[in-house]
């Protein structure tokens, strides 16, 4: 998939890459928050930490913000398990993802008023083309 980076995600993007050595395949910035989500290309995910965490903690320093990292594959499967760890199971169907989890992790998935739905939702459409899914 095609992603679209406005000049805010370039520049965060550009800083990352330049302290930490690693490669972003995807940048989302939470408006309503005080946090970015990056998607780190395969295999590169301990680089992007750095030892002790050093290179993120760096960075958060940098832009006064928090960055989420997930590591991309793929894989649907491997890489949801990733980004939603209490999945139990997968299910992909065409262009709809469903994700089974337990119900005691279930709020924590969607999120108050379904802002990490909303999240998931936007991370896997843009890189995988997904246009529904579903956390039952």
């Amino acid at each position: 998939m095609d992603v679209k980076f406005d000049e805010e995600a370039i520049k965060l993007i550009t800083l990352f890459e330049s302290f930490t050595g690693s490669l972003i395949k995807d940048c989302i910035i939470d408006e309503g928050g005080n946090t970015i989500y990056m998607i780190v290309e395969e295999g590169k995910l301990g680089i992007a930490i750095g030892k002790n965490g050093k290179n993120i903690k760096t960075v958060e320093k940098i832009v006064k913000k928090n960055i989420k990292l997930f590591e991309f594959s793929p894989d649907i499967t491997v890489f949801t398990r990733g980004v939603i760890p209490q999945a139990n199971r997968i299910d992909l169907m065409g262009d709809k993802l469903e994700v089974w989890v337990d119900k005691k992790h279930r709020g924590i998935v969607i999120g108050r008023e379904r802002k990490n739905l909303n999240l998931l939702k936007k991370i896997f459409k843009r890189n995988f083309g997904i246009k529904d899914l579903v956390i039952r």
